[in-house]
């Protein structure tokens, strides 16, 4: 039921997520180090104890490498952090004060969009990316509507 106009914004702001904030959030999660050991490390529990922190090791560099060829390995922290908020802030600037990104019922783009929204608030994590989702109320409540919606499993009404 979306216009083409609106399809095309939906396809563009999956395409924004899928293209910068996922490369933001890996880099925050798998290149520092106290990220890493909340969360990415728990991969390689079933890795054997003696191989384990050679396969980190590399698997670090990996994503390292494909950071940086993607691009968003190539700016400073600084720049990242600026990269985020504008993604973001376009985000909550789309919704505004709608339910779902263009009215009353979720869309495609939603499923999409949710993802990234809900990833960057996860509080395991301490990043800029996270900081940034939390400077916009209406993220947090559409992040909310969306896993009552979706994942009613695990929130305090499911």
């Amino acid at each position: 039921g979306l216009t083409d106009e609106q399809k095309a914004i939906g396809w563009a702001f999956e395409k924004m997520c899928e293209d910068s904030l996922y490369f933001a959030v890996i880099k925050e999660r798998w290149v520092d180090d106290d990220n890493f050991n909340r969360g990415p490390v728990n991969f390689f529990k079933d890795v054997p104890a003696l191989m384990r922190p050679i396969i980190i090791s590399q698997i670090r560099k990996r994503m390292k490498t494909t950071i940086h060829a993607q691009g968003i390995g190539r700016h400073s922290d600084k720049e990242i952090s600026r990269l985020t908020y504008k993604s973001l802030k376009s985000i909550s600037d789309l919704l505004g004060d709608k339910p779902f990104l263009f009215g009353e019922k979720p869309c495609g783009a939603d499923a999409t969009v949710f993802s990234f929204v809900a990833g960057a608030l996860c509080t395991r994590f301490e990043s800029d990316t996270r900081e940034n989702a939390e400077k916009f109320e209406n993220l947090k409540t559409y992040n909310d509507r969306c896993m009552v919606l979706w994942f009613p499993e695990f929130t305090s009404t499911g």
